[in-house]
C-alpha cells in the first residue's frame, strides 16, 4: 500500500465519521403533546374562563418559549409545534404555564426522561425527527467544526479579497 493510498483511506475514514457524528446528532424535537392527567385539568384564570396555555423547553440551559393557544381548552390535550427544531439532547425540562397579562404562571413542570415528561398534572411526550441543519449546528460548534469553518473562511478570504479575484476566474 502506497503512501498516497493510505492517505485516502484515512480521509475517507474520517470523512465517515464526520457523517456519522452528523447524522447521530440530528435528532430534533419537532413538536411537543402536552396531555392532562386524570382528571381532566381544570384550570381557569382570575375571571373564571379557559386560560391561554403555553409550552416552555428548557433547552441548553435556557427557556425557549412556544406559541401560546388563545381561549383553547386543555380537554384531552394540545399539541404545540416548534417553529425551529431544538437538539433532542439539549432539551431538559418541559413546562406549562399560563400566559396572561398579569403575569405567567406556572402549571405544571417535569424534567425529561427519554421522550417523555411526566409531571403532578400532566404528561408531555416529543415528537422528533432527524433534521440534518441541526446535525450540521452541533458539528460547527464542535472545535473541529469551528477549525474547519474558520479555515474555509480564510481561504475565501485570502484567495478571493487579496488574490484579485483568481477565484472568479477559476469558476468562469
Amino acid at each position: 500500500m502506497s503512501f498516497q493510498s493510505l492517505l485516502r483511506l484515512i480521509a475517507l475514514l474520517c470523512l465517515v465519521g464526520l457523517v456519522a457524528g452528523i447524522w447521530s446528532h440530528s435528532t430534533a424535537v419537532t413538536a411537543v403533546t402536552v396531555t392532562p392527567l386524570s382528571p381532566p385539568l381544570e384550570v381557569a384564570d382570575a375571571l373564571g374562563s379557559e386560560p391561554d396555555f403555553r409550552v416552555d423547553i428548557l433547552e441548553d440551559g435556557s427557556w425557549k418559549k412556544l406559541a401560546t393557544y388563545t381561549n383553547r381548552p386543555m380537554g384531552e390535550g394540545q399539541r404545540w409545534v416548534l417553529a425551529d427544531p431544538a437538539p433532542l439532547g439539549d432539551v431538559q425540562t418541559l413546562r406549562l404555564s399560563e400566559d396572561d397579562t398579569a403575569g405567567d404562571d406556572v402549571i405544571d413542570e417535569a424534567q425529561l426522561e427519554g421522550r417523555t415528561a411526566r409531571g403532578k398534572l400532566v404528561a408531555f411526550e416529543l415528537e422528533v425527527e432527524r433534521d440534518m441543519g441541526v446535525g450540521l449546528a452541533w458539528f460547527v460548534m464542535t472545535p473541529l467544526g469551528l477549525a474547519l469553518v474558520g479555515a474555509f473562511v480564510l481561504g475565501v478570504f485570502f484567495s478571493f479579497f487579496l488574490g484579485g479575484g483568481e477565484l472568479l476566474d477559476v469558476v468562469s
